[in-house]
This record gives structure tokens, sequence and C-alpha cells, in this order.
């Protein structure tokens, strides 16, 4: 089971980007992006709140019209929407390079990289469910 979140036009939300060709041609595939939904596009935003490059195409950024699902009022859905978990596995690995680029412990970076690893996995296992 995959999360399907509703958005409307203006609504900004975080989303991973799809492997499309062009959030490939971005280089944004596979990295969680702030989108703002208009209504002939997508405009995405960098970690900063800068616009990134031009709006892209709702399919292209992975966001599916909901009057093609039955909605009778404009709308949009993500299948991949960024989750909170996400946003915590993302900080741990911050928090393990800084302990590593400071001299901690190099058992304790280790053992932080291992449990971020499991629940990143943990994560996937219950999304593909």
């Amino acid at each position: 089971m995959s999360d399907k979140l509703k958005i409307h036009v203006g609504d900004k939300i975080k989303a991973i980007m799809p492997w499309s060709e062009v959030c490939m041609h971005l280089g944004v595939a596979g990295k969680t992006m702030t989108c703002e939904i208009l209504s002939r596009g997508v405009q995405l935003y960098d970690e900063n709140g800068t616009k990134f490059s031009f709006p892209i195409s709702h399919g292209e950024a992975g966001f599916y019209d909901g009057t093609q699902l039955g909605d009778t009022e404009t709308s949009w859905y993500t299948l991949h929407p960024q989750s909170d978990v996400a946003d915590c596995i993302q900080e741990l690995r911050n928090v393990a390079t800084a302990w590593e680029k400071v001299g901690v412990d190099e058992y304790a970076v280790e053992e932080l990289r291992y449990l971020t690893d499991k629940l990143e996995a943990h994560e996937k296992k219950k999304a593909s469910e």
C-alpha cells in the first residue's frame, strides 16, 4: 500500500521526485523537493526556498489529475509524499556525518548509521505492503 496525498492548486508540499525523464534531466529524480501545485504544472523549490528551474508538468513531477480518478473538483494526487519519518532519517544521516567530521567515536557513528539504515529499510518495507 502506498500513501496517496490529495492536494490542490496553490498547495506547497514536500514530495519525492519520480524517475521521470524531466526529473532525471534536472538532477532531482529520487530527491525530496518542495513543490507548489500550479494550474498548468508544478514549481519546484530548492532547500533554501528558491525557485528551482522552470515549472514542469504535473505528470513529470509525479502528480496525477484527481478528475480522472472520479473527483468532481480540480485536485491532484501524489503517491510519493515526503513523510515525517523520511525527514528524521535524513536528519539522522546529517548528524552521523557531522559527528564523523568532529571526531566523535567511530563506533557511535557506525551504530547511528546502522540504526538509520534499519529504520529506512523498515519504512520501505511498510510502504511496499
